[in-house]
C-alpha cells in the first residue's frame, strides 16, 4: 500500500524528503492528496503550508526532493533528439512526429513544475517547449499527409475482402 501512495505521489509531482514527508511548492496540489488518500486511506495524513526560511539552503531540499538533474538531462536529449531531426518523406515526418509527442507526454510524469527560483540556472523546460512546438508545427501537414493516405489504402465501407 505505502508504496502505491509513494508511486502516485511521485506521479504528481510531489517530492520526498524521506520518513514519509512528501512537499510541493503547488498548494493547490493538495486536492491531488486528498484524492489519493482516500483511495488508499493511509493511516495517518497531514497538511501544512510553509515557506523557506533563513536558515538552511533550499537547493539542498529541492535536489534531496527532486532529481532534478535527471529532468534536466531528459529535456536535453529531447532538445537534441528532435532539435536536430529533418525528416525527409511524409512517412519519416509521420514517424517523427508520433515519436515526439510520445516522448513529450511523459514530461508531466517526470518535471515536478517548480518555479523558476527553484530551479537550476539554464533550466532547459523552455527551450525543450520550443523544439517540440516549432517542430510540431513544421511537421503537421507532411505528417497528415501520410496519415491520410493510408486511409486510402483500406477497403471501402462495406466492400468485401479477398479470403
Amino acid at each position: 500500500m505505502r508504496h502505491l501512495i509513494r508511486s502516485q505521489l511521485a506521479w504528481a509531482g510531489f517530492g520526498s524528503l524521506g520518513n514519509g514527508l512528501w512537499i510541493s511548492p503547488h498548494v493547490d496540489r493538495e486536492s491531488e492528496v486528498r484524492r489519493i488518500v482516500s483511495e488508499l486511506s493511509p493511516a495517518e495524513l497531514l497538511s501544512f503550508r510553509a515557506e523557506f526560511g533563513s536558515v538552511g539552503e533550499p537547493a539542498k531540499v529541492v535536489a534531496d526532493a527532486w532529481d532534478v538533474g535527471d529532468v534536466a538531462d531528459r529535456y536535453r536529449e529531447f532538445i537534441s533528439r528532435f532539435g536536430r531531426l529533418r525528416p525527409k518523406s511524409s512517412e519519416e515526418t509521420f514517424r517523427a512526429q508520433t515519436e515526439m509527442v510520445h516522448t513529450w507526454r511523459k514530461f508531466p510524469f517526470l518535471d515536478p513544475d517548480l518555479p523558476p527560483e527553484m530551479l537550476p540556472a539554464r533550466w532547459p523546460r523552455t527551450r525543450a517547449h520550443e523544439v517540440f512546438a516549432g517542430r510540431h508545427d513544421e511537421w503537421r501537414s507532411p505528417a497528415h499527409e501520410y496519415f491520410s493516405s493510408l486511409e486510402r489504402l483500406l477497403p471501402a465501407p462495406g466492400a468485401k475482402q479477398a479470403a
